[in-house]
């Protein structure tokens, strides 16, 4: 009898347990009340899975390559920011510093576990940069987060109206901007047009324009 196993193996008899690949012999009773030898051949899984990054990620390092060994499937999760979550070598563009943890299977079918740690300091991934907002004073989206795209150096962000004119402009890349026009006047609901115009925490120069809808 053959056994592939992960860990260990109790005899067919009960009497033994095996944890290292070899032949065994086992003694069963039959039922007639007489002795049966049975040879075992097992193998034990020798996979000892491996995992490593390349490096962390910052301006100079847009990504992180991951590599795992010593398996024959794997999944990655989470999968954010990953190329491929299923790959033993996937890239790693995550946003923020993030734990990946790895789960492998070899041959045998057995299981291993690990993780591996990329810490994102200095990046100027893109982010999502709201449309609309609600300045009406409730506490929820009340105001535009100009770094909510990325983190800036300097900036100048200008909004006009659907005429054509100016009717606000900043150069504070930390301002969550409230629906308040150049004079400090609130503006009326409606569509604004947009230019954004910046140099990025990575050195990076970003041009966005586009449209911003006040709802109150």
């Amino acid at each position: 009898m053959s056994y592939n196993i992960c860990d260990s193996l109790v005899s067919p008899s009960g009497k033994f347990i095996y944890t290292s690949s070899g032949t065994y012999l086992d003694t069963l009773i039959n039922q007639f009340g007489c002795d049966s030898l049975i040879t075992l051949v097992i193998k034990k899984s020798i996979s000892k899975l491996k995992i490593s990054k390349s490096n962390d990620i910052d301006c100079n390092n847009p990504f992180s390559q991951l590599n795992a060994d010593g398996a024959l499937n794997y999944k990655w999760m989470p999968p954010d920011g990953l190329s491929n979550d299923i790959l033993n070598n996937p890239k790693a563009t995550p946003k923020n510093s993030i734990t990946y943890y790895l789960i492998a299977t070899d041959s045998f079918g057995c299981i291993f576990t690990d993780s591996i740690f990329i810490n994102v300091h200095g990046s100027d991934s893109l982010g999502f940069f709201p449309n609309i907002f609600t300045p009406n004073g409730d506490g929820i989206n009340d105001c535009l987060p100009l770094n909510s795209l990325t983190k800036f150096n300097n900036i100048n962000f200008i909004v006009f109206n659907r005429w054509g004119n100016k009717v606000f402009e900043t150069s504070d890349s930390n301002l969550c901007w409230n629906g308040e026009g150049i004079n400090g006047e609130k503006l009326s609901e409606g569509v604004y047009f947009f230019i954004l115009e910046g140099k990025t925490n990575c050195n990076r120069d970003l041009s966005i324009n586009g449209t911003i809808t006040i709802i109150k």
